[in-house]
């Protein structure tokens, strides 16, 4: 998908009657969420105030606790391959525009974490060289404009391009900089702007942690969550009887939240499932021992003959 299709659903997301964004996770995720009764934000080395710090040229500041989202557009399994190692079969489905009116201090905004890489990267390069931070900041943004606007012709190839890059670097610039270095952080830039366009983060004024509600949030078993229940969560379970415990904890949870989950297929397959798994541990006994058996060894009693012991008969002055 080139930048002009996304360009071109992003404004469609944008000025549609009801704006969405997913979060994506997994069962274990899944479960603190329900546990807490809210989604707890993540702590990003890149996030809104540094976006905005690095494009002014200023120091960059300390971790935010923010909620990564993508828009529809990148919806699709292979944009959410690159998007966290955390990624599940678990959607939940944010309406921003609700949220920012329920939940005090909200604020929902683009990020582009590999451009500001790319930045930052060059940028750094042209302050070793004795620019000032605001120069340097100024510049990086020059040269992957360039690099954009020359990476733009599909007729050309890679070497082509690169080649035509070192010649308008070498002109824009006559001092000795790290071409190679250059093009590596415009690649990426690149590659995140055909992948990645479509992700926002949500921040919080104060807290870390959005409350579940079903006025502005709804979650989406997706197919396959009920088999990875199954194989990847109840089926690793260490303790003898623990599933059980488990069982009926998932059960609550969706007892306590009936109106949370969306009604597909993949619901009722998993409640149904639940029921199934309730029935099968349901007369076994908890125990808190490993389902690993100790080998305990038999006693073995010493073979031979009894040996019988004298009867030693008291003497009469003893009586």
């Amino acid at each position: 998908m080139n930048t002009d299709k996304l360009f071109a659903n992003f404004l469609y997301e944008m000025s549609g009657p009801v704006r969405k964004l997913f979060h994506y996770t997994n069962t274990i995720a899944l479960a603190g969420i329900l546990k807490d009764g809210a989604i707890k934000l993540s702590d990003y080395d890149i996030n809104l105030a540094t976006e905005k710090k690095i494009h002014q040229g200023q120091n960059e500041p300390s971790k935010v606790a923010e909620l990564a989202m993508v828009r529809p557009s990148m919806s699709h399994p292979s944009y959410r391959k690159g998007l966290s190692e955390n990624i599940g079969l678990v959607k939940i489905i944010i309406k921003p525009h609700i949220l920012s009116d329920k939940v005090r201090g909200v604020k929902i905004r683009p990020i582009a974490e590999f451009p500001l890489f790319a930045i930052s990267t060059i940028r750094d390069e042209f302050i070793k060289i004795g620019n000032k931070k605001q120069q340097a900041t100024a510049n990086a943004n020059r040269v992957l404009a360039a690099f954009k606007r020359i990476t733009a012709d599909e007729e050309d190839s890679q070497e082509e391009q690169d080649e035509e890059f070192e010649r308008w670097l070498k002109k824009a610039f006559p001092i000795e900089l790290p071409v190679k270095m250059f093009i590596t952080a415009g690649d990426n830039m690149m590659t995140y702007i055909k992948t990645r366009e479509g992700e926002e983060r949500i921040s919080l004024k104060k807290g870390d942690r959005i409350p579940l509600s079903q006025n502005y949030i709804s979650i989406e078993l997706m197919p396959g969550f009920t088999q990875d229940f199954q194989e990847g969560y109840i089926e690793k379970i260490d303790f003898q009887g623990q599933e059980i415990l488990e069982v009926a904890q998932w059960n609550r949870w969706m007892d306590k939240y009936p109106e949370l989950f969306e009604k597909n297929v993949e619901y009722f397959k998993f409640k149904n499932k639940l029921k199934s798994l309730k029935r099968e541990f349901g007369n076994k006994v908890i125990s808190v021992s490993p389902k690993t058996k100790k080998i305990i060894k038999p006693i073995v009693k010493a073979k031979g003959p009894r040996v019988e012991k004298n009867i030693v008969m008291p003497k009469l002055k003893n009586l």
